[in-house]
């Protein structure tokens, strides 16, 4: 069984993984408290290949993607422009413009601030601010450990 998820965890991610990588993918799914079964472990494949370069830890992926489903589970099939843009900074992420735009035509071709985004782009986008709301605060963390120096 285990040979299986591991079998699908490979193929999902394009390349076979060493036996110690195995053990921390376990590891990192029961942190979570995410069962280990062939959709968490494509999931968390599909995360790490989405951001490979991500300064965040593949367990700071799979936080900002819980975040990110339960800002969205309770709403429609779609969220207005204008609207996403207010949840972000109810969540305490506050991008410049430029960097508001990247994500969007990273995601769904642009921003409008009228057009209407499916739930699947709005939780790529959420994932996207929570990671760089991460990276931010490491960011700060890194600059206020050189003053204490």
């Amino acid at each position: 069984m285990t040979g299986d998820l591991r079998a699908a965890y490979e193929l999902a991610f394009g390349r076979t993984i060493s036996d110690s990588q195995w053990w921390r993918v376990r590891g990192i799914l029961g942190k979570h408290q995410l069962e280990i079964n062939q959709v968490n472990l494509q999931l968390l494949a599909k995360l790490r290949l989405l951001l490979p370069g991500s300064a965040v830890a593949v367990s700071g992926l799979l936080t900002a993607y819980q975040e990110a489903e339960k800002l969205t589970q309770n709403t429609n099939t779609f969220i207005v422009g204008s609207e996403l843009v207010e949840i972000l900074r109810r969540v305490g992420v506050c991008p410049h413009r430029t960097t508001l735009s990247r994500w969007f035509n990273q995601v769904a071709n642009g921003y409008k601030r009228n057009r209407q985004y499916s739930v699947e782009h709005v939780k790529s986008l959420l994932i996207l601010a929570f990671l760089y709301k991460a990276k931010m605060l490491q960011k700060t963390r890194s600059k206020i450990e050189e003053r204490n120096k």
